[in-house]
């Protein structure tokens, strides 16, 4: 019964889902960081969509790196006007 209550901890959820989000880590990889069978961490992967909010968190980092390329570049041009 311990375990399944600790399955249902949602500070456990949102550790594994920064680390397969965040991080870059497998489901198997997340599994095994936290001690949680692989089958509860895809299920939860499911449940909480991991992979369109991974998807979404790489597109929001390759925008970001663009607008500081883009920023760079213009501090570059200005300082050799």
């Amino acid at each position: 019964m311990e375990k399944k209550r600790r399955y249902r901890d949602l500070a456990l959820i949102e550790e594994a889902a920064r680390l397969y989000i965040q991080e870059g880590y497998t489901l198997a990889q997340v599994s095994a960081e936290l001690g949680v069978p692989e089958r509860t961490v895809q299920e939860w992967s499911r449940k909480f969509e991991w992979v369109k909010r991974r998807k979404r968190y790489l597109l929001q980092n390759e925008e970001l790196e663009a607008l500081i390329h883009k920023l760079a570049l213009r501090l570059v041009k200005a300082a050799l006007e």
